[in-house]
């Protein structure tokens, strides 16, 4: 078994830390990237949210609400 951790997440300390003791706790082997492959891409995603809307205004999303209903803290101590 393995547990990866990717994204600009993983530069998360704390969060990277937790995750290893957790994968030590379960024999599973911990997979993160070297510091410098962990970027975080979300300038990315809204500079092309950015060009959508100034090509197709208003119809280049559709509304939505999103509603957390899972507790990280109770993930991580399961």
């Amino acid at each position: 078994a393995s547990i990866g951790l990717s994204g600009g997440v993983s530069n998360n300390s704390l969060l990277a830390d937790t995750f290893a003791k957790m994968a030590s706790r379960m024999r599973a082997k911990f997979l993160i990237a070297d510091k410098s492959m962990r970027g975080d891409n979300a300038a990315m995603i809204a500079a092309a949210g950015e060009f959508l809307v100034r090509e197709h205004g208003a119809q280049a999303y559709e509304p939505f609400e999103t509603h957390a209903s899972l507790s990280l803290r109770d993930t991580l101590t399961a």
